[in-house]
């Protein structure tokens, strides 16, 4: 149930993501206004009976995935603090057609043994790698997302090879997660953190250019992102004066973006 709080343009944006991310693991959400529970209580509990049902049946009619619900893992300290230093020499000597569970298997134990069976540590140097590889389209200032969905299938079999189903659900949350923030660090920086300034946004026809590629090379996997959860993003770094320098022709049309 939810009342007046999740009206907020940002409470929206983060209820829109928790939402993908219980849906990816196979769940169904139903969203129910508190008023609508006090005012119409044997409506809302006949809503909530013939989903059931429907679940029930569409459970009857396909294969269900069983999911470990023990909680994930955390990153043991020492780990945490060197990941991104390993990810990026990782990154220097791998090419595309080493991204497969053997030869990781063979590079991480050189670094650390617990980077291979912790799936929470997977997850992060995962999308750390998969931040270091971001390309430009040949010729263009056009990131080449058709290559990153390409790289992360292929983090999606390593991760379904080292932890079951589990993996590739865990992988696919956080990215779906963090995607509106990966845009706004887009705008600001031109990339991730690990990996900044690799491409310009300096419009509003970039941005849709983007999150619209993103969308389309990523759909497949159950990854999206909404243009609105994007521009909260930007516009809650604009509250905060963040990421914004002295760039005042960069300022004026993320201003009118947030209007």
């Amino acid at each position: 149930m939810e009342g007046k709080v999740h009206r907020f343009t940002r409470r929206r944006t983060l209820d829109r993501i928790r939402v993908r991310a219980l849906e990816a693991m196979g769940y169904v959400v139903v969203r129910v206004k508190n008023s609508d529970v006090q005012r119409f209580p044997d409506i809302v509990a006949e809503k909530i009976i013939q989903t059931y049902y429907e679940v029930c049946e569409a459970d009857r009619n396909a294969k269900v995935i069983q999911i470990n619900p023990a909680s994930p893992e955390s990153i043991p300290s020492h780990i945490n603090k060197n990941i991104d230093h390993w990810a990026t020499q990782i990154n220097s000597t791998l090419i595309d057609e080493n991204w497969a569970t053997d030869y990781f298997r063979k590079v991480l134990n050189d670094y650390d043994e617990g980077l291979i069976t912790n799936q929470a540590t997977m997850d992060k140097l995962m999308l750390a790698l998969f931040g270091l590889n971001l390309r430009k389209i040949e010729g263009g200032n056009h990131l080449d997302f058709e290559r990153s969905a390409m790289l992360f299938g292929k983090s999606l079999q390593i991760m379904l090879d080292l932890f079951g189903d589990s993996g590739t659900i865990g992988i696919r949350n956080m990215l779906n997660i963090s995607a509106p923030n990966f845009f706004k660090n887009l705008v600001f920086i031109g990339g991730p953190k690990i990996n900044p300034r690799v491409v310009l946004i300096d419009d509003v026809v970039s941005l849709d250019f983007h999150v619209n590629s993103f969308n389309q090379h990523f759909r497949k996997f159950g990854i999206s992102v909404e243009k609105d959860d994007v521009i909260t993003e930007i516009c809650e770094a604009l509250k905060k004066s963040l990421g914004l320098g002295k760039d005042c022709s960069r300022l004026a049309w993320l201003l009118d973006l947030c209007e």
